[in-house]
Protein backbone atom coordinates (compact mmCIF):
# COMPACT_ATOMS: atom_id res chain seq x y z
CA UNK A 1 0.00 0.00 0.00
CA UNK A 2 1.23 2.90 -0.78
CA UNK A 3 -0.68 5.54 0.86
CA UNK A 4 -1.72 6.72 4.95
CA UNK A 5 -4.21 5.32 6.17
CA UNK A 6 -5.05 7.09 9.59
CA UNK A 7 -6.90 5.66 12.92
CA UNK A 8 -8.65 7.78 15.58
CA UNK A 9 -8.16 4.85 17.90
CA UNK A 10 -5.95 1.98 18.26
CA UNK A 11 -8.92 -0.35 18.30
CA UNK A 12 -9.75 0.40 15.03
CA UNK A 13 -6.33 0.39 13.26
CA UNK A 14 -6.39 -2.93 15.27
CA UNK A 15 -9.57 -4.01 13.38
CA UNK A 16 -8.14 -2.81 10.34
CA UNK A 17 -4.94 -4.97 10.54
CA UNK A 18 -7.24 -7.90 11.68
CA UNK A 19 -9.51 -7.49 8.41
CA UNK A 20 -5.75 -7.33 6.27
CA UNK A 21 -5.16 -10.76 8.19
CA UNK A 22 -8.32 -12.25 7.45
CA UNK A 23 -8.33 -11.63 3.86
CA UNK A 24 -5.03 -12.46 3.21
CA UNK A 25 -3.71 -9.08 2.04
CA UNK A 26 -0.90 -8.79 4.89
CA UNK A 27 0.01 -11.57 7.31
CA UNK A 28 3.24 -9.72 8.61
CA UNK A 29 3.18 -6.63 10.96
CA UNK A 30 5.97 -4.08 12.64
CA UNK A 31 4.58 -1.69 15.39
CA UNK A 32 7.07 1.41 15.28
CA UNK A 33 6.75 5.14 16.71
CA UNK A 34 9.12 7.13 14.38
CA UNK A 35 7.41 7.73 10.22
CA UNK A 36 10.56 6.50 8.49
CA UNK A 37 10.33 6.44 4.19
CA UNK A 38 11.40 2.74 4.16
CA UNK A 39 11.38 -0.26 6.41
CA UNK A 40 14.53 -0.79 7.29
CA UNK A 41 16.57 -2.18 10.06
CA UNK A 42 18.19 0.46 12.58
CA UNK A 43 21.27 -0.75 11.52
CA UNK A 44 20.36 1.00 7.70
CA UNK A 45 18.57 3.87 9.09
CA UNK A 46 21.77 6.44 9.48
CA UNK A 47 24.78 7.15 8.13
CA UNK A 48 27.14 4.71 7.25
CA UNK A 49 29.86 5.47 10.68
CA UNK A 50 26.70 3.80 12.67
CA UNK A 51 27.88 0.31 11.54
CA UNK A 52 31.25 1.27 13.26
CA UNK A 53 29.19 2.52 16.59
CA UNK A 54 27.40 -0.32 16.86
CA UNK A 55 29.78 -3.00 16.24
CA UNK A 56 31.28 -2.67 19.37
CA UNK A 57 28.41 -1.79 21.34
CA UNK A 58 27.16 -5.58 20.29
CA UNK A 59 30.33 -6.72 21.49
CA UNK A 60 30.64 -5.09 25.11
CA UNK A 61 26.29 -5.89 24.93
CA UNK A 62 27.85 -9.93 24.08
CA UNK A 63 29.97 -9.98 26.66
CA UNK A 64 27.91 -8.67 29.09
CA UNK A 65 25.31 -11.09 28.40
CA UNK A 66 28.10 -14.03 28.81
CA UNK A 67 28.20 -12.98 32.45
CA UNK A 68 24.22 -13.10 33.06
CA UNK A 69 23.02 -16.36 34.57
CA UNK A 70 19.17 -15.20 32.95
CA UNK A 71 21.11 -15.28 29.38
CA UNK A 72 22.55 -18.95 29.73
CA UNK A 73 20.03 -20.06 26.96
CA UNK A 74 21.48 -17.68 24.56
CA UNK A 75 25.28 -18.16 25.38
CA UNK A 76 26.05 -19.89 21.88
CA UNK A 77 23.37 -18.28 19.66
CA UNK A 78 24.89 -14.95 18.49
CA UNK A 79 21.13 -14.39 16.64
CA UNK A 80 19.65 -14.94 19.54
CA UNK A 81 22.24 -12.05 21.42
CA UNK A 82 21.49 -9.73 18.67
CA UNK A 83 17.39 -10.19 18.65
CA UNK A 84 17.73 -9.12 22.28
CA UNK A 85 20.73 -6.17 21.92
CA UNK A 86 18.45 -4.50 19.45
CA UNK A 87 15.43 -4.29 22.25
CA UNK A 88 18.56 -2.24 24.55
CA UNK A 89 19.02 0.33 21.77
CA UNK A 90 21.95 -1.18 19.84
CA UNK A 91 21.33 -0.95 16.14
CA UNK A 92 21.19 -4.49 14.59
CA UNK A 93 20.52 -5.87 10.72
CA UNK A 94 17.38 -7.36 12.13
CA UNK A 95 13.83 -6.26 11.78
CA UNK A 96 11.23 -6.92 14.20
CA UNK A 97 7.78 -8.54 12.39
CA UNK A 98 5.08 -10.35 13.95
CA UNK A 99 2.22 -12.31 12.65
CA UNK A 100 0.36 -11.02 15.70
CA UNK A 101 -1.29 -7.13 14.57
CA UNK A 102 -1.67 -6.63 18.01
CA UNK A 103 1.76 -6.85 19.67
CA UNK A 104 2.88 -4.42 16.61
CA UNK A 105 1.26 -1.45 17.97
Amino acid sequence: MDRDINFSTAAEALAYCEELMRTGVADLFRGQTNDWPTISPSLFRGSASIVNVARPLLAEFTEWANFVPQMVPYHDNPEEITAIAQHYGIPTPFLDLTRTADLAR
